[in-house]
């Protein structure tokens, strides 16, 4: 392909960090020249920069649901005036979501996790992708508090799996083999695209 793609409607990669999610993206962007956009950092700052304390439940589902709107709105209107392919990567972005709020715009979804891997094997994997990045999160943690984080993550891999099947979206699980898994995201994301294309082509000619 390596050529600028017309809009077929927006790619979302969705899952848990340390996934695979925005070096897939960039793949994709390898392939396609789309526009990137890397949803986590600017949630993070929108999430960071929250203006009440969360102290209640209840309040937790405001900012939750606040939170999801950013999201939505962010996906549904960034770029939209401009007829070019977009990829959104994010671990906030959800099946249920994207169900609820994003379907109509028909993007192309999948997600990935690691919910058969091993919770040692994982954190010895984040620490050694993190000697090449001085800004990753997980040089905050101490190995113990670290190794709790990959076990929530492993624990959210299962639960979006478990939703992928509900709601009929694809689910790349990387635990094992991870090269070889991202290149078949890739090659099933690039398939939607050349697919969606043909498909919009086809709808011109008549």
């Amino acid at each position: 392909m390596n050529k600028k793609i017309e809009s077929v409607g927006p790619v979302i990669i969705g899952g848990v960090s340390r996934a695979g999610k925005s070096r897939l993206a960039n793949l994709v962007f390898q392939q396609t020249r789309c526009t990137v956009v890397h949803l986590d950092s600017f949630l993070n700052a929108v999430r960071n920069n929250y203006p009440a304390p969360i102290l209640t439940p209840r309040e937790k589902k405001i900012f939750q649901d606040y939170c999801d709107t950013v999201l939505v709105k962010a996906i549904r209107n960034m770029g939209k005036e401009f007829n070019y392919l977009r990829v959104y990567e994010s671990s906030f972005i959800s099946p249920k979501l994207i169900i609820q709020r994003l379907w109509y715009i028909k993007p192309i979804t999948l997600f990935l996790g690691y919910p058969n891997t091993e919770p040692e094997s994982k954190l010895s994997e984040i620490r050694k992708a993190a000697l090449d990045d001085p800004y990753c999160w997980s040089h905050q943690m101490e190995d113990l508090e670290l190794l709790e984080t990959v076990k929530s993550f492993i624990s959210l891999s299962q639960a979006i799996e478990k939703d992928c099947v509900k709601y009929g979206f694809p689910f790349f699980d990387v635990s094992d083999n991870w090269h070889g898994i991202m290149e078949l995201a890739l090659i099933h994301i690039l398939i939607c695209i050349d697919y969606k294309t043909h498909l919009n082509l086809d709808k011109e000619l008549f």
